[in-house]
């Protein structure tokens, strides 16, 4: 499976069903939540045998893309959009809009805090995982 195909949602489920392989896992449960129920379906569809129970919080809607994903999608492979998706990064209008993370938070005075700290500012410290979100995007 080549890089791009392991990003997309059967691809994350794949590589999930691969790690159980290699535990040895006979029988497993999962609990996901976010874009991570997604990848679960996935999973309990190609690992029905082995998954015994899938919980799933606060997931996205099967086949229900934002507006804005697949503009970004689009936008991530001209020059320069990585470096510009840094500056949406930054505490302001952008990160708190819909296009943003302002989705995600009923209280925006959260993003400020433990969410910038544990999500954002490792994401921009490190080349490799803004990378590794433009491959995700692309896959």
């Amino acid at each position: 499976m080549d890089g791009q195909n392991r990003l997309s949602f059967p691809g994350q489920a794949q590589t999930l069903k691969t790690l159980v392989d290699r535990l040895g896992l006979e029988h497993y449960s999962v609990l996901a939540q976010d874009t991570g129920g997604t990848f679960a379906r996935y999973l309990a569809l190609a690992d029905s045998a082995r998954l015994g129970k899938l919980v799933l919080i606060n997931t996205e809607v099967p086949h229900h893309r934002p507006p804005w994903i697949p503009l970004y999608q689009r936008l991530i492979p001209c020059p320069g959009a990585l470096r510009a998706s840094i500056c949406c990064c930054v505490p302001g209008r952008f990160l708190r809009s819909g296009m943003g993370f302002g989705g995600c938070f009923t209280d925006l005075g959260l993003l400020e805090g433990d969410f910038h700290e544990h999500v954002i500012q490792p994401l921009l410290r490190s080349a490799p995982r803004m990378e590794g979100m433009a491959r995700y995007l692309r896959g």
